[in-house]
């Protein structure tokens, strides 16, 4: 089980049955124009819709002269990137329509799925305590860099985009989806994009 700090959100082996699955179909996307374009895969939905005549087949021509052969060959290099993009929209479109088919059969039913679900979105939004506020230390960028600010924590240092000014040392810091809260003077919780 994966844990989420010590937040007590936890990854279930569903979860991240979930999570291995969500990646494959993403890699299928990027793996099936690879290997078109290597050659590996001969054929593809741009070539099928030429043989059926929905797209017109480029002409060939035996003997070109040289301004008719630099055109022929940028049509080769043309039709050649059209045809991975379309391997790509192809996997797009079956594992966007087949997403969720493909994921219960993974996971064996639909009960371990919307389990696995349920637990993935409150792994994803539960917040991180990173500690209490020690210390913040704003660096000005100058001329043409940015303000960033780091905050000093029990559990650490962090930086953040911008300036932090009127913070209470002692209060609570969260982390959630790539933004530092913490809670300012007037008791409102304040949210900084972390950078690294």
């Amino acid at each position: 089980m994966n844990s989420n700090e010590t937040t007590g959100a936890t990854l279930t082996e569903g979860a991240l049955k979930l999570i291995q699955v969500r990646r494959f179909m993403v890699c299928a996307c990027f793996i099936c124009p690879a290997l078109y374009w290597v050659g590996i895969l001969p054929t593809g939905p741009l070539e099928w819709l030429q043989a059926i005549g929905i797209v017109p087949k480029l002409p060939v021509n035996q003997t070109p002269s040289p301004v008719e052969g630099m055109f022929q060959s940028l049509n080769t290099i043309t039709a050649w990137l059209f045809g991975g993009a379309s391997w790509v929209a192809l996997c797009f479109f079956v594992m966007g329509f087949f997403k969720h088919r493909i994921e219960r059969r993974f996971l064996g039913s639909t009960d371990a799925y919307r389990a696995a679900e349920e637990a993935l979105h409150l792994y994803e939004t539960t917040p991180v305590p990173l500690g209490d506020l020690v210390d913040v230390k704003v660096n000005l960028g100058g001329f043409l860099g940015r303000d960033e600010t780091t905050i000093e924590t029990t559990k650490g240092f962090f930086r953040v985009a911008g300036t932090v000014g009127n913070v209470i040392k002692g209060a609570c810091v969260t982390r959630l989806d790539g933004r530092l809260f913490i809670t300012s003077l007037d008791e409102v919780k304040k949210d900084y994009v972390l950078i690294d």
